[in-house]
């Protein structure tokens, strides 16, 4: 089913160290409980439930989750249809200080809690999309809109990424993406050069990225954790997963409640 935005959950009894994590789509994070230490740039910022989050896609993060009283929970929205061009004029003439965060008012925290409560299959599109809007346009007034659909983003890796999410553990070949998006594997190739990224890359992100969700969802044999992220050896997924995010599989799984 295509959805305009998705939200999932995050938890942790232990502290979670993680580096490189990419996030595929434009996104709002949101800690719960406990809090999320963030080393952006040359800062370090301890998020809580008093703040919001807001990357553009393919950003890439570096942070600890800490949790309190043994528990961790953050929610993600991965926002997957772009605000109107009205919005983001009016985000732009109303911009705050510069960072990724900003302090959550009341009637934001009320539209983040109504958009936790829907259920999204139960909802076509073109009303998943007006509950969106209604999100976006707070954010707008805030002027952090813009943070989000940034004008400058290159679209080619984005794209590619969303594209590779639909199905992570398929065995995504260069070809099959150029005839999906109708171009020539010069162009597309070209493409990401400018972008200073790879084909290749960008796939070990998306479904390195979707090891964690897994995870987080309750899969914890190796085999198959390896074989859904397209992966024929479970060795071979591990030092990826290592060298990607910075910490075994093992200790990875050590931190996620039972």
């Amino acid at each position: 089913m295509q959805q305009a935005f998705r939200i999932d959950y995050y938890v942790g009894k232990r502290p979670q160290r993680l580096s490189n994590v990419t996030l595929v789509s434009p996104s709002l994070l949101w800690v719960t409980t406990g809090s999320k230490r963030l080393f952006w740039k040359e800062d370090t910022l301890d998020l809580n439930a008093s703040k919001l989050l807001l990357l553009s896609g393919r950003t890439r993060l570096t942070f600890e989750n800490l949790p309190e009283q043994y528990r961790f929970q953050s929610c993600q929205i991965s926002l997957f249809e772009p605000p109107d061009e009205q919005q983001l004029r009016y985000s732009q003439h109303t911009q705050p200080s510069s960072g990724p965060w900003i302090t959550l008012t009341p009637p934001l925290v009320q539209t983040l809690e109504l958009l936790k409560t829907l259920k999204l299959s139960a909802l076509s599109l073109q009303v998943q999309s007006y509950w969106l809007k209604a999100l976006y346009q707070q954010l707008a007034e805030q002027g952090v809109l813009h943070w989000l659909f940034p004008e400058s983003q290159s679209s080619t890796s984005q794209a590619l990424a969303e594209y590779f999410s639909i199905a992570p553990g398929q065995p995504h070949s260069l070809l099959d993406a150029c005839q999906h998006f109708g171009l020539s594997r010069a162009t597309l190739l070209r493409r990401l050069h400018q972008e200073n990224t790879r084909f290749r890359d960008i796939l070990s992100d998306v479904r390195m990225s979707y090891a964690i969700y897994l995870m987080q969802q309750g899969e914890r044999k190796l085999i198959d954790l390896a074989l859904r992220c397209g992966y024929q050896s479970p060795q071979r997924f591990s030092q990826r997963f290592e060298k990607q995010f910075g910490v075994s599989v093992s200790r990875y799984m050590a931190t996620l409640p039972n």
